[in-house]
C-alpha cells in the first residue's frame, strides 16, 4: 500500500536475456510461434545450434546483457554438445576462475562424435561443464539456469549415460537457488507426451509455452 492509501503500483519488472541452443533457434521456434509465446515479454533471446557449455560467447554474452540491466538465463545445453573439444578441454583445463574453461567455439549441427562417448569422456565433459557454469555465475551471479537438455536426457528419456551427480536433479540442487526447475512446472509424464517435439527434447509449441511460464517467474 502506497502512502497516499492507494495501492502501489506493481513492480517495473526487467527486461530478460536468454542464451542457449538450437531449441531457441529460429531453426526451431518459428516466427509465428515466437510472436505468440513469447510476444507479450521483453525479452531478447540469442541462440546458437550445438552452442557448447564451455562457449566463450556464453559468458561475454550474459555479462554483456546483464550490465545493459538485463535478467540473464542460459538454457544450459547437453554436456556432449561440441565433445570433439575433448582433448582441447582436456589439455587446455585451468583452474577455477581461468579464461582456459571456455573456448572459442560456438557449435553446429550434428556436433557430437562417437568417438568421445566412453564413460570416461561423458565423466570429463560433464565435469568440465560444471566448472565452467560455476565460473559463469562467479562472473555474472544473478544468472538463472534451465537446465531443458538435462531434463530431457534423465527425465524424459527415463534413463542417462552420465555419471549420477551429472543427472539432472542432482545439478539442480547443486545450483539451486540459480534454477528454474522444470519438476516446478510439469512432471516426466507430461513433458514426454505434449513438451518435446523430438527425441532431441526441442520444445513442441506446449513446451515453448511452458518456458515462457518459467520466463514470466522472472519477468
Amino acid at each position: 500500500m502506497a502512502e497516499d492509501g492507494l495501492p502501489a503500483p506493481p513492480a517495473e519488472r526487467p527486461p530478460l536475456f536468454v542464451i542457449g541452443p538450437s531449441h531457441l533457434h529460429t531453426c526451431q521456434l518459428s516466427d509465428d510461434v515466437r510472436v505468440r509465446v513469447f510476444g507479450a515479454m521483453d525479452v531478447t533471446i540469442e541462440a546458437h545450434v550445438g552452442l557448447p557449455v564451455w562457449s566463450q560467447r556464453v559468458p561475454d554474452a550474459l555479462a554483456e546483457h546483464s550490465a545493459a540491466g538485463r535478467a540473464p538465463v542460459w538454457v544450459v545445453s547437453d554436456w556432449k554438445f561440441n565433445n570433439f573439444d575433448y582433448d582441447a578441454i582436456v589439455s587446455a583445463h585451468g583452474s577455477p576462475g581461468s579464461s582456459s574453461l571456455f573456448l572459442d567455439v560456438l557449435g553446429h549441427s550434428g556436433n557430437v562424435s562417437h568417438d568421445y562417448m566412453q564413460p570416461l569422456h561423458l565423466e570429463v565433459l560433464a565435469r568440465h561443464g560444471l566448472d565452467c557454469i560455476d565460473e559463469v555465475l562467479r562472473r555474472v551471479p544473478t544468472t538463472r539456469l534451465i537446465f531443458w537438455c538435462l531434463y530431457q536426457r534423465t527425465k524424459g528419456r527415463g534413463s542417462s549415460s552420465y555419471p549420477s551427480w551429472a543427472c539432472y536433479d542432482a545439478v539442480v540442487q547443486r545450483y539451486r537457488g540459480h534454477v528454474i526447475d522444470i519438476d516446478e512446472f510439469t512432471d516426466a509424464e507430461e513433458w514426454r507426451a505434449t513438451m518435446v517435439a523430438d527425441a532431441g527434447g526441442h520444445p513442441s509449441c506446449a513446451g515453448y509455452e511452458l518456458m515462457a511460464r518459467m520466463l514470466q517467474e522472472l519477468a
